[in-house]
């Protein structure tokens, strides 16, 4: 238990645990919708930034990956796995930009499209 000394309570350490990682995973959905929104208004976002992997998605699929990470941000009033949905909704669509990227490589690249082939 954690003391609230400004209003008396005791919090309980899953509680302050949930609060912090709350804060926490906010930060990043922040950071990743604003990317994301970026890319759409038509600005560069290189791969060295860490959601620059979302620059391989065209216009309607960043507006998926909006629309799914916010419908996971949403339920963060009224579920403790809203969290795990969001790292898993960006998780998913990471993994996605890399199969895209390699693709994109592949093709590229008569050379590792032969090595993908064997």
């Amino acid at each position: 238990m954690v003391r609230c000394y400004r209003f008396g309570n005791y919090i309980s350490r899953q509680d302050v645990a949930y609060l912090v990682k709350g804060v926490t995973q906010s930060k990043a959905v922040f950071e990743v919708l604003s990317v994301a929104f970026r890319l759409l208004l038509g600005q560069k976002i290189g791969y060295e930034h860490p959601y620059g992997w979302l620059s391989v998605f065209d216009a309607d699929e960043l507006q998926e990956f909006i629309k799914e990470v916010s419908e996971a941000f949403r339920l963060t009033d009224t579920s403790n796995e809203a969290w795990d949905l969001i790292d898993a909704t960006i998780h998913e669509w990471h993994e996605s930009a890399l199969a895209k990227l390699t693709e994109g490589i592949a093709i590229t690249s008569p050379d590792l499209a032969a090595a993908f082939k064997k």
